[in-house]
């Protein structure tokens, strides 16, 4: 008897809900201002395809840099410095949705949360 391999396929992630995720990748570039410098982050979500997502390093009306390490770290930018590499193989929740942008359509992180907030999240939506 041929035993046949599960293929698992890169999917596109649920929208409207957190999910859990890793952070594969990391890195960081500069604008043209002060005020544009961006990292990039590169979440790895079970079963699905990859999210990359920039992140403003200051301030904005968008989810920002100091969210994402006090989500991972358990702890504010502000309190130490920390590496970029740091957060490589930690885990969050992320909330995606699908974004219309210069006429394509693409996915984008627009919430994140950490574990333990994910942990009760997922408890609600169970108790529904």
């Amino acid at each position: 008897m041929k035993r046949r391999r599960k293929k698992i396929s890169a999917m596109k992630p649920p929208t409207g809900r957190f999910i859990q995720a890793e952070v594969s990748s990391i890195c960081e570039s500069e604008g043209l201002n002060f005020f544009d410098d961006r990292i990039s982050v590169k979440f790895r979500i079970e079963n699905y395809a990859d999210v990359e997502h920039e992140f403003p390093v200051y301030s904005s009306d968008d989810i920002d840099f100091a969210k994402l390490v006090d989500c991972t770290l358990g702890r504010s930018e502000q309190e130490t410095t920390i590496r970029l590499q740091d957060l490589v193989g930690l885990k969050c929740g992320i909330k995606v949705e699908y974004m219309l942008r210069n006429g394509r359509l693409i996915l984008e992180v627009v919430d994140i949360c950490s574990l333990d907030e994910l942990a009760e999240k997922q408890v609600v939506l169970l108790a529904k």
